[in-house]
């Protein structure tokens, strides 16, 4: 649908509406608005009907212009993003929001575990990412007490496994056999082994 749609009757300047026809980003800010006020939409219990609650600053929920300031703010949505808050715990204001991927919305969810270093606050798969240390690594010496520094900053030997050597090994294991035999295969000892086939290392593969 082509954002860019021809004002209504009413008198709507803007061209995101009509009385049969709502541009994506017109309904996105209609979304915002419904699931922060009205409590028969599904999602308000994660909205306005959390505590605290989320809101929408006035510039954009007031009737009159609320949408203009959006689309001013916001600008039109861009093609395959959609409306993201930066820090999940504050509500919907142009500091706060921005057009983001699927994949970016996922890893800002409030169920994600943040940690904040060099004044950047990111999920544990994005550090992952920044730092090239796997994400149960760091999920692991953060529960074991390690600042924050130290567990991003700590760089781990190289593992000797790939991933088609845990696959192997684990199926191997699947088919009876015993873990000091896979360990002698793989040049590996009881416990490393023990926690590949047990799911407790290298938890991403299958």
């Amino acid at each position: 649908m082509n954002n860019k749609l021809r004002g209504n009757k009413n008198g709507l300047k803007h061209g995101h509406a009509s009385p049969t026809n709502k541009s994506y980003t017109y309904k996105t800010w209609e979304s915002m608005i419904q699931r922060c006020t009205n409590p028969n939409k599904s999602s308000y219990k994660n909205y306005g009907g959390r505590i605290p609650p989320i809101t929408v600053c006035y510039r954009w929920s007031n009737k009159k212009n609320g949408f203009k300031n959006f689309l001013e703010d916001m600008g039109v949505r861009p093609l395959g993003l959609s409306l993201d808050r930066i820090d999940n715990d504050k509500g919907y204001y142009k500091e706060n929001c921005r057009w983001a991927t699927r994949k970016q919305q996922n890893r800002n969810s409030r169920w994600n575990r943040f940690e904040i270093f060099n004044d950047k606050r990111v999920c544990l798969a994005e550090w992952q990412d920044i730092t090239g240390i796997r994400q149960e690594t760091i999920k692991d010496r953060l529960d074991r007490g390690w600042s924050t520094e130290k567990t991003l900053t700590t760089i781990t030997k190289k593992s000797k496994f790939v991933d088609i050597d845990i696959l192997n090994m684990r199926k191997l294991y699947k088919k009876g056999l015993k873990i000091n035999e896979i360990s002698k295969k793989y040049n590996s000892n009881y416990k490393t082994t023990w926690k590949i086939v047990t799911y407790k290392t290298w938890k991403h593969l299958p």
